[in-house]
Parts: structure tokens; C-alpha cells; sequence
């Protein structure tokens, strides 16, 4: 999958942007997320489940609009830590590339990420996660599109097949029945 989706290859270990986060262990609950990122508190909530679509021969997966809040202000050391018990947050490491596209006149093209380029209306990543209790691995494949891009859904296929052009035929089938959201993932493996 790594070769697959960086053409050329990249590395896990050299061109990886890797983050720890640490998510509230809610149990069973799968429309919504909370964690700490980088001095961060961050709220997810599922703000429409769009339903399942077939993007391409073997590739399906969950289309859903999320909503975050953001503050600084409850990620300090007096600030959550004063609500939740330490053994209530997972710590979830991942390793991730990141595909970015932008959108103009002649259609939507890739840039590089980090570079000079107009804001990206749309990005692909690949994750490799892992759970801190765990030694195994999980990869995660998302395709994510602006609030500010217009029609989203439009714009998401247009991703998806601007990715899948570049691209080698997959190694393996992504399917619906793999497709699930953060916040799903982690309830599917609480306790």
C-alpha cells in the first residue's frame, strides 16, 4: 500500500509526518471524538452520514461531514486532567503521507505539500496507526475535501478519480465493510 499510494516510494520512517494523539475512550460511541493534539483539545462530531458509495472497481468506502472545534485552553496540564482520569485516554501514534490537490480554471491538480501553492481544497492521506497497548499496525486510506470548496460531493469524486488517474491499480480491494471513521475505529476496540 505504501508504494502503491506514494509513487514514488516513500518511507514510514524518512518521509512520514508523525503525530501522537490521545483520544477520551468512549465506548460504543462512534459519532463523535475527543483528544489532544500538539497542546491542542479537539472536539469531532458527525454532522451528516452521507451513506456509502462506490468510487471505483474495489474501492468503497463511508462518505461523511465532520465538524471540529478547536481550543488551546483545556489542553494544559490543570485543564482536562482536572475532569478525566488519565486511564480514560488511548494513546493512538500515526505515521502519515499526505497527497494535496488544489482546484482552479483547468481543473484540480496536485501540489506538493508544505510548498508554495494556493490552500488545498482537497487531500488524500495514508495512515499507518497504532495503538499505544498494542504492538499491531492499521492503515487508514482518507480522501477529505474543504468546507469552502462549494459542492463537496462534487469535489469529493473529482478527488477521488483525479487520485485514482495517478495511480497503479490498488494491491488490494478497499470495501465498505472496512470503511469506518476515527471515532468508529477506536470504539471497535475500546476497553
Amino acid at each position: 500500500m505504501l508504494s502503491w499510494f506514494a509513487c514514488p516510494a516513500a518511507s514510514w520512517n524518512g518521509d512520514a509526518d508523525t503525530r501522537t494523539d490521545r483520544y477520551l475512550d468512549l465506548p460504543d460511541f462512534r459519532y463523535g471524538g475527543i483528544k489532544l493534539r500538539e497542546g491542542r483539545f479537539e472536539v469531532k462530531a458527525l454532522q451528516k452520514d452521507v451513506g456509502f458509495c462506490v468510487f471505483a472497481a474495489g474501492l468503497a468506502g463511508q462518505v461523511q461531514r465532520w465538524v471540529k472545534w478547536t481550543t488551546d485552553s483545556l489542553a494544559t496540564a490543570g485543564g482536562v486532567g482536572r475532569f478525566v482520569p488519565e486511564d480514560r485516554w488511548v494513546t493512538i501514534v500515526k505515521q502519515r503521507l499526505l497527497r494535496e490537490f488544489v482546484i482552479d480554471d483547468a481543473g484540480l491538480f496536485e501540489v506538493q505539500p508544505g510548498g508554495d501553492n494556493p490552500p488545498a481544497e482537497g487531500h488524500v492521506e495514508l495512515t499507518r496507526i497504532t495503538r499505544a497497548e498494542s504492538p499491531q499496525n492499521w492503515l487508514t486510506l482518507g480522501f477529505e475535501v474543504s468546507s469552502a470548496a462549494g459542492d463537496r460531493g462534487a469535489l469529493l469524486s473529482t478527488l477521488v478519480q483525479a487520485f485514482l488517474d495517478r495511480q497503479p491499480v490498488c494491491p488490494q480491494d478497499l470495501l465498505q465493510a472496512d470503511s469506518r471513521s476515527y471515532p468508529d475505529w477506536l470504539a471497535a476496540r475500546s476497553g
